[in-house]
């Protein structure tokens, strides 16, 4: 048995017999449980009428019951609403399809503002790519892509452009292979549109889409397998210093621990400001500001980079205050000036400010360190640096 709420084409309201008025069911059935936006509510008015006249008992029996259940799993003022709608229509319209139909449309029937708001995402993405998703995660990107794709097909509005918008996000990204693959796909894409001037619906539309999703999803695992996967260190975020996977950190993961890698990949993550925002968790600094170290997903960087990258410098800067022996000599670790015998990060300023006149306060633990005695009436002003206990060293 047909369920009655699968609903077919209405070819001919004007014919006599029920059979020419309606469609194949197995055709063109529609099942108002599934695609509740495909079918209009005329249709179901139409189709509720028939059904009174000409549905046997059993399918009049499932109508009601289904329009019970629905009535008691809404809340009072979803019925209400649902009930304000369903009294408008004529006496013999009123059943289980058209209730159905109704309370389907309360609930999930979205606004126009939210519906150009959906199909912006597609011209964004296009704009952006997956160079601009954290680890240029495909899976993520396509999931949301999908998500989209499929609401906005519910309602009929799934974007012309949007095949040529997810191939364009696809072709922006920084692993070679990957960005090739799908400018070539582009290319016969926009091929395709001058060959054929008929429009895809959106059914069809919204079928390209989940294919090219699953086409990207397997050429992006295929590469991680693969150990190709290769993006900017800069912009992986959170990722595992010892395989790089970032979808766990070093203490989950399941290969042998590197201890070297592991090393050069965390100088690495140093040297590249972080990779993640500032400390403070304030200001500017994008997607991730406030967790971590760096600027925040800033690419311009003020601070200049690291002059050396050695286990001597990250003890110097953890463990002594800025001060550590180099070449030899006490030295002392400025993070934007390096190695150097004038000052440490936390003096940084006010060397910049008279690098002439300057000189560390006579109770600076260099002094003491180096044997060396501080020049009479030093001062580069209190023992503390500015911002010593948010960033010793």
């Amino acid at each position: 048995m047909i369920s009655p709420f699968v609903i077919p084409d209405f070819i001919d309201p004007y014919a006599l017999s029920v059979e020419d008025r309606w469609g194949d069911r197995k055709l063109t059935g529609v099942n108002l449980l599934k695609n509740w936006g495909k079918v209009t509510l005329k249709q179901c008015r139409n189709w509720q009428r028939d059904s009174f006249d000409y549905a046997c008992t059993e399918d009049l029996t499932s109508m009601e019951w289904a329009k019970s259940l629905m009535m008691n799993s809404c809340d009072v003022l979803l019925v209400d609403r649902i009930d304000e709608k369903f009294d408008e229509l004529d006496l013999y319209e009123q059943g289980g399809v058209t209730y159905i139909k109704i309370a389907l449309d309360e609930m999930f029937t979205i606004s126009n503002t939210v519906v150009t708001t959906l199909q912006g995402f597609f011209e964004a993405f296009a704009k952006e790519g997956i160079a601009k998703v954290p680890n240029e995660d495909v899976r993520a990107s396509t999931e949301q892509i999908v998500a989209v794709a499929e609401r906005l097909a519910e309602v009929s509005a799934l974007p012309t452009e949007s095949t040529r918008h997810i191939l364009e996000g696809f072709t922006r990204c920084s692993v070679i292979v990957f960005r090739q693959t799908f400018a070539h796909l582009l290319v016969a894409e926009r091929l395709q549109q001058l060959r054929y001037l008929t429009n895809r619906n959106d059914s069809t539309r919204l079928i390209d889409i989940k294919r090219l999703c699953k086409e990207a999803n397997d050429l992006f695992n295929s590469l991680n397998v693969s150990n190709e996967w290769n993006i900017p260190s800069k912009h992986r975020i959170d990722a595992c210093f010892n395989c790089g996977d970032p979808d766990h950190g070093v203490p989950k993961c399941p290969k042998p621990i590197d201890q070297h890698r592991i090393d050069k990949a965390k100088a690495e993550f140093s040297k590249n400001g972080g990779g993640r925002g500032g400390r403070s968790g304030r200001g500017s600094g994008g997607r991730f500001a406030g967790r971590g170290r760096g600027d925040g997903g800033n690419q311009t960087n003020t601070r200049g980079k690291w002059k050396g990258n050695d286990a001597k410098v990250s003890a110097a800067l953890t463990t002594n205050s800025g001060i550590g022996k180099h070449n030899g000599k006490w030295s002392m670790v400025c993070k934007s000036c390096g190695w150097n015998t004038t000052h440490t990060t936390g003096f940084h300023d006010k060397w910049v400010a008279d690098p002439k006149s300057f000189s560390l306060p006579a109770t600076h633990l260099f002094w003491s360190k180096s044997g060396k005695t501080p020049p009479e009436g030093g001062g580069g002003g209190s023992t503390t640096p500015a911002g010593y206990y948010n960033n010793r060293g």
